[in-house]
C-alpha cells in the first residue's frame, strides 16, 4: 500500500496537477494584472499608438482583478497539493516509531 501511495502521489497525477494548475495560475495572474493596467491606461488615454482596446476600459478594470484572483486560487491549490504530497512522502519514508 505504501508503494501504491507513492506511485499515486509521484506519478502522472502529480505531473498533470503541477502543469495544469501552475500554467493556469501563472498565466491568469499575469494576464489579470496586464488587463487591469491596460484598462487604466485606456481610461486615461495613455495607451501606446500600437495598442488598441475595443471594449470599455471599465470592463477591463473589472475583469482584470477577477482573473488575477482565479490565478492566485489555482496557485494556492498547487501549493496545497505540494504540501499534501510532501506529507505523504515524509510519512512513508520516515514512519513514526511508537
Amino acid at each position: 500500500m505504501k508503494l501504491v501511495g507513492l506511485a499515486l502521489v509521484g506519478g502522472i497525477p502529480s505531473l498533470v496537477v503541477v502543469v495544469v494548475f501552475g500554467a493556469v495560475g501563472l498565466s491568469l495572474s499575469v494576464a489579470g494584472l496586464v488587463l487591469l493596467f491596460a484598462g487604466k491606461a485606456a481610461a486615461a488615454g495613455m495607451l501606446p499608438w500600437w495598442m488598441s482596446m475595443d471594449v470599455d476600459p471599465r470592463l477591463a478594470m473589472i475583469v482584470g482583478p477577477f482573473l488575477s484572483v482565479v490565478g492566485l486560487i489555482c496557485l494556492s491549490i498547487l501549493l496545497l497539493y505540494w504540501r499534501f504530497a510532501s506529507n505523504v512522502v515524509n510519512r512513508v519514508i520516515h514512519p513514526r516509531t511508537v
